[in-house]
């Protein structure tokens, strides 16, 4: 909880400090877009996102693009994530690149049980690794990591690598 105090006490920090420099290097993207009928909820996002769905109390970066129907609660999308329709994302940490297909549920079972506890992945979290697709309709509880072990078919497994190009 600690890594979102900018979005539960913003009187804390002053981004518009004239003494506080933020500099960064951002992408040249076109500018967020919120479609009508879309609900943004104590939520940080940047250029290039489209966001169709619900987002409530979570932290975008470029290019994250949210799907109609989709749902995204405490979470961190990195660069270029997709969340396809009626998908349902909770607590997770989703890897640059990632798609979560249509109908998955991430993080979605916890209600203070949870078959995983690893130093890593705790206090509810889910780690989605970078450039992988989520397969539609699958269900992945809190507390774990997704991602693709080396020498495995992804056709087994409940994601896939998404091809690289360049």
């Amino acid at each position: 909880e600690a890594n979102m105090d900018i979005l539960d006490h913003p009187e804390d920090l002053d981004l518009f400090d004239t003494k506080w420099l933020i500099a960064g290097r951002n992408p040249v993207k076109p500018a967020h877009y919120i479609a009508r009928g879309a609900r943004m909820v104590n939520s940080c996002l940047t250029d290039g996102c489209v966001i169709q769905g619900d987002i409530e109390h979570s932290v975008l970066f470029h290019s994250v693009r949210v799907e109609a129907g989709a749902i995204v609660k405490d979470s961190i999308l990195m660069p270029g994530v997709r969340v396809r329709e009626g998908a349902y994302v909770n607590k997770a940490i989703v890897g640059p690149g990632a798609i979560i297909g249509p109908g998955a549920r991430i993080g979605y079972s916890c209600f203070g049980v949870s078959p995983y506890t690893s130093p890593i992945c705790s206090e509810d979290i889910t780690v989605i690794e970078d450039g992988i697709e989520i397969r539609a309709n699958v269900d992945i509880p809190c507390n774990g990591m997704v991602e693709l072990p080396q020498g495995v078919a992804s056709d087994a497994c409940i994601a896939g690598r998404i091809p690289r190009h360049g």
